[in-house]
């Protein structure tokens, strides 16, 4: 494909590490990345801290305590179904039984960040599928720092990197504190420019059409 029909795209995902719905969009997303790749379209992907119990203590709680006083255990057992079913579509694997604390994300986060700075969209991309694999697939705690050394490792990272990422928890939650400030209340949301792209996980169709589109705002010409 001539390179007159190239396309580039920036895009910063926000996502919380145990958010169920921002894992089945990573599944639906690296497949609509493909297809985009496969018409020239290259998207870029960084990704954006955002908590979603941002006043979880530092060593977490008890997964079914704390999601019985949030949302009532009949509830978030009807949550976590409809996540499973949908894990079945998109290729996420969920195993809730396997769970049984709900941390605190901001160590998982700033690793990511730690990960984007050293290493770039690639190497932050294999930590943060490392973190969702770790917490919904194995049901391991991502605050723990032995599990978060072990996924720098598998991710390729250089050794000591949950010290080093240490520094980037105020950057975490100076980031949090940014993205709140502009009304996002939710997760997945899909930012370019700085702007707010759209809201709520998609199937691959609807990344394809969505990141085209957003190509084309750029350059005219995309996916003839």
């Amino acid at each position: 494909m001539s390179t007159q029909h190239e396309r580039s795209l920036h895009l910063q995902v926000v996502s919380d590490m145990i958010c169920p719905w921002c894992f089945n969009g990573k599944r639906s997303l690296d497949q609509a990345l493909e297809v985009l790749a496969g018409h020239g379209v290259h998207v870029d992907v960084e990704w954006l801290p955002y908590q979603l119990n941002p006043g979880m203590p530092a060593e977490g709680m008890d997964r079914k305590e704390f999601r019985t006083l949030r949302f009532g255990w009949e509830n978030a057992l009807a949550m976590d179904a409809r996540a499973v079913e949908a894990g079945q579509r998109t290729g996420a694997e969920f195993n809730y039984q396997l769970q049984s604390r709900t941390p605190n994300t901001v160590p998982a986060h700033a690793l990511a960040r730690l990960a984007y700075v050293e290493g770039g969209a690639a190497l932050q991309g294999r930590v943060v599928e490392g973190l969702f694999a770790a917490y919904f697939t194995h049901g391991n705690d991502i605050s723990d720092q032995a599990v978060l050394e072990r996924i720098a490792d598998e991710a390729g990272m250089e050794s000591g990197a949950v010290n080093r990422s240490l520094p980037s928890h105020i950057e975490v939650r100076k980031l949090d504190a940014e993205i709140r400030s502009m009304g996002l209340s939710g997760v997945p949301s899909y930012l370019v420019n700085g702007k707010l792209l759209f809201s709520g996980s998609q199937d691959v169709e609807g990344y394809v059409k969505r990141l085209a589109s957003a190509a084309n705002g750029k350059v005219t010409g995309v996916l003839a």
